[in-house]
C-alpha cells in the first residue's frame, strides 16, 4: 500500500509541476515587455537546480560524450525542416538576420546557448525526467506527450503559433536525445536548431522585448 507521507508527496509533486510548467508560461504571458521571459527563466532554472539537488542528480552525467552520428542526422533533419516551413510561410524572410544585420545575428548565435539553451534543458528535460517523469507513467511513451505539450506550452510567451508549432515539433527529439544519448547531444541539437531558426528566417517569433 502507498503510505499517506508517498500520498502527500506525490500531490505536492503535482504542485510543483504545475506551477513550473504551466503557471509560470501563463504569469509572464501577461507581461507586455518580453524580457521578463529570461528573468523568470532564470529563476525556474536556480530553482530546478536545487531540485536536482535534492534529488541527489548527479550533475557529472551531463557529459557524457556526444553521439556525433545522431547529432548530425537530427541536424539535417531540423534544417530542411525548418527551411521549407520558412520557405512555405515567407520566402523573403530566407537568411534575412544574416544578410541585414550580420553583428546582432552573431551575437545570437554566441550567446543564445548559454543564455537560452542550456537553462531550457535543464527544466524541460534533466528536471522533467528525473523528479516528474514518475508522476506520467500511465504508457510506454506517455512522457514524451507530456514533455511535447509543456515545452511547447512554454513558449505561449512569445504569442504566436509557430513558435508553438515548432517547439512541439522539436520536444521529441531532444528528449530522445537525452534519454537515449547524451545531455550534450540534446544540448547541442537544441543548440542548433535555435541557430538555424534565426539563422534561416524565423527568429522573429522566438524572441521580443
Amino acid at each position: 500500500m502507498v503510505s499517506t507521507l508517498e500520498k502527500k508527496k506525490k500531490v505536492f509533486l503535482y504542485f510543483e509541476f504545475f506551477f513550473i510548467y504551466l503557471i509560470i508560461p501563463i504569469i509572464v504571458t501577461s507581461f507586455q515587455k518580453k524580457i521578463f521571459v529570461y528573468f523568470f527563466l532564470y529563476i525556474i532554472f536556480f530553482l530546478s537546480i536545487i531540485l536536482l539537488k535534492q534529488e541527489k542528480f548527479l550533475f557529472k552525467s551531463l557529459l557524457k560524450k556526444v553521439n556525433l552520428k545522431s547529432f548530425l542526422i537530427y541536424s539535417i533533419i531540423f534544417f530542411l525542416t525548418i527551411f521549407l516551413y520558412t520557405y512555405i510561410y515567407n520566402k523573403r524572410l530566407l537568411f534575412s538576420f544574416p544578410l541585414n544585420n550580420f553583428e546582432h545575428w552573431f551575437l545570437v548565435m554566441l550567446f543564445y546557448p548559454i543564455i537560452s539553451v542550456l537553462p531550457q534543458e535543464i527544466i524541460y528535460r534533466v528536471l522533467f525526467l528525473k523528479r516528474y517523469a514518475r508522476l506520467f507513467r500511465y504508457k510506454k511513451n506517455y512522457n514524451y506527450v507530456i514533455n511535447t505539450f509543456v515545452f511547447s506550452y512554454g513558449h505561449l510567451v512569445f504569442d504566436n503559433i509557430h513558435a508553438l508549432i515548432l517547439t512541439a515539433l522539436s520536444s521529441s527529439f531532444f528528449l530522445y536525445e537525452y534519454k537515449n544519448n547524451s545531455f550534450l547531444n540534446c544540448f547541442l541539437l537544441h543548440m542548433i536548431g535555435g541557430q538555424l531558426i534565426f539563422t534561416v528566417g524565423l527568429g522573429e517569433f522566438f524572441f521580443k522585448i
